[in-house]
């Protein structure tokens, strides 16, 4: 009996390496590496890290001299979309070089940006930011917008400000209910 034991003991202890070193093979070669590989490869954007998770896929970037973010955006979300195989939610982080002038102007946008995104009014964002970029002498302001997201690129000077929107920001609550 003790003998018995022991085999299954080892059978075991061997199904058990065989899967978890086959799932970690698999996300590693079949789903990070050619994720970082893909990224890594769209002109203007340097691949910095990612974090997978049973929920979501977590991607940190940084982008230099590009000229729509939109597309860069798009371009990093389509390819992580490909080797989302179970639906995660995807994140992209966008690491920029902004300054205290940019994310001061940033946080008082944040008001008009999400009111105009519950009230479905988008032509008030780019609006506004040309308003900002005159009285405060930004180089540069762009406001972008596809089906899911609003994007916003600010430059003053060498710094730039890179932020992703979800146009659905709000959940609507039916009061019925």
């Amino acid at each position: 009996m003790p003998i018995r034991l022991k085999i299954v003991m080892i059978v075991l202890a061997s199904s058990l390496l065989l899967l978890f070193g086959g799932w970690f093979a698999y996300q590693q070669y079949e789903v990070k590496k050619p994720l970082e590989q893909g990224i890594s490869n769209i002109e203007h954007v340097t691949f910095e890290s990612m974090n997978i998770t049973n929920e979501e896929i977590n991607i940190d970037v940084s982008l230099s001299n590009i000229e729509e973010l939109r597309q860069s955006y798009q371009q990093i979300y389509g390819i992580a979309e490909k080797y989302n195989g179970r639906d995660k939610q995807i994140n992209i982080h966008i690491n920029d070089t902004r300054s205290k002038k940019l994310t001061t102007i940033l946080e008082r946008a944040n008001f008009v940006i999400s009111e105009s995104i519950a009230k479905h009014s988008y032509s008030t964002i780019p609006l506004y930011f040309d308003g900002i970029q005159a009285e405060d002498s930004l180089t540069k302001s762009t406001v972008m917008m596809d089906e899911q997201f609003v994007y916003i690129h600010l430059t003053d000077g060498k710094s730039e400000l890179y932020h992703v929107v979800p146009r659905y920001l709000v959940q609507e609550v039916n009061k019925n209910e």
